[in-house]
C-alpha cells in the first residue's frame, strides 16, 4: 500500500475522503477543467454533455455569489438573474443540466444531518457575535442558505425548463441510479460517495464558478488518480467504502 501521510485524521470516515483528496491527491486525482469546453468537445463528437446538480450541495454556487447583505433574507433577483444566465451559458454550449432535490427522511443518515445541523448553529452564533461586536457583514466562510432558497431555486428552474427530480429513500444513491439509467455524463454535489461511484465524472461544487465571459471553470476528482495514491485497484472502491463508514 501507498504511504499514508501521518498527519491524516485518525478516525479518518467516508466523508473526510474530500479532505484527504484536497489535501494529499492534489495532483494525482485533481485537475482544472472548463464545462463549457468540455460541452463544446462532446457537441463537435455528435454527442451532448449532460450533468446532474445534487443542488442540497451547490446552494452557495447557485445563490450568486457572495453578497454583504445576504443576511436581510435572501437576494432573490440576484438569484433569478444567476441561475438564467447559468442555464443560457449552458444551453449555448449544448450543455444539459438536470436539477436533484433532496426529498428523503433517511434515518440511516440522521446523524449526517445533525452534524450538518450543528455547524449551522454554530454559524449563526458566529454571525450574531460578529455583527453584534463589529457591526459590518460577516465572512463568505460562515454563509448559511437564506430560509426559502431550495424552494425559490426549484422554482426558477422549473420556470427556466430544466428537468426537475426529487429523491424519495436514499438521496445520493437515488441520483446516482438516475444518471445510470439516464446516460448522464457528470455529477456537480459535495459528496465522497459520487467519487467512489466512478461511473460518471465528478466535480467538487465548492470549485465550481461562473464567469461573466460565459466560462464555467471548475475542478474535476479522477477516481483513478486516487486509485493510484492509495495504491488501491478501482474495482475495491466499494470495499473502502464499506471499511470508511
Amino acid at each position: 500500500m501507498a504511504n499514508i501521510p501521518s498527519q491524516v485524521p485518525k478516525r479518518m470516515t467516508l466523508n473526510n475522503l474530500h479532505e484527504f483528496v484536497e489535501s494529499y491527491c492534489k495532483v494525482e486525482a485533481c485537475r482544472e477543467v472548463d464545462l463549457r469546453e468540455i460541452a463544446g468537445i462532446a457537441r463537435c463528437q455528435g454527442t451532448c454533455f449532460s450533468i446532474a446538480l445534487d443542488v442540497d450541495s451547490c446552494l452557495s454556487r447557485l445563490y450568486g455569489g457572495f453578497f454583504p447583505d445576504w443576511i436581510g433574507g435572501g437576494q432573490w433577483n440576484n438569484v433569478i438573474e444567476y441561475l438564467t444566465r447559468f442555464i443560457q451559458s449552458c444551453r449555448e454550449y449544448g450543455l444539459t443540466v438536470v436539477a436533484c432535490f433532496d426529498g428523503t427522511v433517511d434515518g440511516n443518515r440522521f446523524t449526517e444531518w445533525c452534524e450538518k445541523r450543528a455547524d449551522e448553529c454554530l454559524n449563526v452564533r458566529n454571525i450574531t457575535h460578529h455583527i453584534m461586536m463589529k457591526a459590518t457583514p460577516p465572512p463568505k466562510l460562515w454563509w448559511i442558505p437564506p430560509t426559502f432558497l431550495t424552494t425559490s431555486i426549484r422554482l426558477a428552474f422549473i420556470r427556466l425548463g430544466v428537468p426537475v427530480v426529487t429523491s424519495i429513500t436514499d438521496h445520493r444513491f437515488e441520483l446516482m441510479t438516475y444518471c445510470r439509467e439516464n446516460v448522464v455524463n457528470g455529477v456537480m454535489g459535495n459528496s465522497a460517495e459520487y467519487l467512489i461511484f466512478r461511473h460518471i465524472r465528478y466535480f467538487p461544487a465548492e470549485k465550481f464558478k461562473l464567469k461573466y465571459s460565459g466560462s464555467m471553470p471548475t475542478e474535476e476528482y479522477v477516481a483513478e488518480g486516487l486509485a493510484r495514491k492509495l495504491d488501491c485497484n478501482p474495482q475495491r472502491f466499494c470495499v473502502l467504502a464499506a471499511l470508511l463508514g
